[in-house]
């Protein structure tokens, strides 16, 4: 969970990265929400409640996000289930075996063009 406040004079809804789960986030109320709307909630014009955060507005490095791309999908290609989520995500802790560290951002990224990507085929 990551706590956020809304200083907008407006409701903002954030949606989750895989954009099956949404919240409201009231103006002017600091309130904790999933991971995984943390950076629509950011870019809507919430802000991290705990300044240590790192802005989410910070790019992406393109060259990382493609070589995690292609360990998610050799993972997906050896089809071993006990690698995936429940969603057939592979588990981050697969791709950090395979990769090494890596952001939310830049994984969330990564399968979001990988599912593109695979339901083209």
């Amino acid at each position: 969970m990551k706590t956020v406040t809304n200083p907008t004079g407006f409701d903002i809804r954030a949606t989750s990265s895989c954009g099956s789960h949404v919240c409201l986030i009231k103006a002017g109320i600091t309130r904790d929400i999933p991971d995984s709307m943390f950076t629509d909630a950011c870019l809507r014009g919430c802000l991290p409640a705990d300044a240590s955060v790192d802005n989410p507005a910070t790019p992406v490095d393109e060259s990382r996000v493609i070589m995690i791309e292609s360990v998610m999908n050799d993972i997906l290609d050896e089809g071993d289930e006990e690698l995936l989520t429940r969603d057939g995500c592979p588990k981050a802790s697969e791709i950090k075996n395979r990769f090494g560290s890596h952001s939310t951002e830049e994984r969330e990224t990564a399968w979001d063009n990988v599912k593109a990507t695979r339901d083209k085929d």
